[in-house]
């Protein structure tokens, strides 16, 4: 029999769906950031972020993504902002407390590509 969870999800403007979200499950290390391309300079003061991490990089439409992994979300994405232009949002995952290793989140990257 499955065990109930709770996603926690908090909106850092409640005023506006469509900006910083970050997820958090209970009972669990993982923490997930939804944010707009427009608002990186938030993601650059959370610590967390400075972290081993996979990510996903998507157009408005969703029909153009891109699936990396890094050492350090927020020293990754200053490259991204340069170079690839096509994308308006990133979903970032990331383990809270001890984190990931750079293994993990290889294979991580690599699952997700196959997905």
């Amino acid at each position: 029999m499955s065990r109930p969870k709770t996603i926690t999800i908090f909106l850092k403007d409640s005023d506006s769906p469509n900006g910083i979200k970050i997820a958090d499950l209970s009972d669990s290390i993982a923490r997930v950031y939804i944010l707009p391309r427009v608002e990186l300079a938030y993601a650059r003061t959370r610590p967390d972020l400075n972290t081993p991490a996979v990510y996903m990089l998507f157009d408005d439409e969703r029909t153009n993504i891109y699936i990396g992994e890094c050492e350090n979300f927020n020293k990754r994405v200053i490259d991204h902002e340069a170079k690839k232009l096509f994308w308006q949002w990133a979903v970032v995952s990331i383990a809270t407390g001890a984190g990931l290793d750079k293994a993990e989140v290889k294979f991580l990257e690599s699952h997700a590509v196959t997905l």
